[in-house]
């Protein structure tokens, strides 16, 4: 490994134990640093916190992602009890959560749209 190699290695192993541990403490120690250097890097290494960032924003991407994956098993789950639930009062209970969702989703889209459609007005603008 070349001398310009460690540092890199370093900051690598001090992000995964930042985002691993949540703690600078906890961090710095797992990553057999100073906790004085972890907070400078956080403090005044903007490329240190952009790798920061980054870890971060895969972090809530994979997180997202899994949300995503088991939406479909809890849409699933709330159909069959709108539908086949033998207590009347989860079938409501499960079909006013399943209209909740849809119309949220609705909303969120048409915002979305009418979002785009302001951000491409402003360009034709500027």
């Amino acid at each position: 490994m070349s001398g310009g190699r460690k540092p890199d290695v370093c900051r690598e192993k001090a992000v995964a134990a930042l985002v691993e541990t949540g703690s600078i403490r906890d961090a710095a120690r797992a990553a057999r640093m100073g906790e004085r250097t972890l907070k400078t890097w956080l403090a005044e290494d903007e490329g240190f916190r952009a790798l920061y960032a980054e870890a971060r924003r895969r972090l809530l991407d994979d997180a997202l992602f899994l949300l995503q994956r088991s939406a479909r098993l809890a849409v699933g789950a709330l159909l069959r009890e709108a539908a086949q639930g033998s207590d009347p009062a989860l079938r409501v209970k499960a079909s006013v959560a399943l209209l909740d969702q849809v119309l949220r989703v609705q909303s969120h889209m048409e915002f979305e749209a009418r979002m785009r459609a302001v951000e491409e007005r402003l360009k034709g603008a500027g």
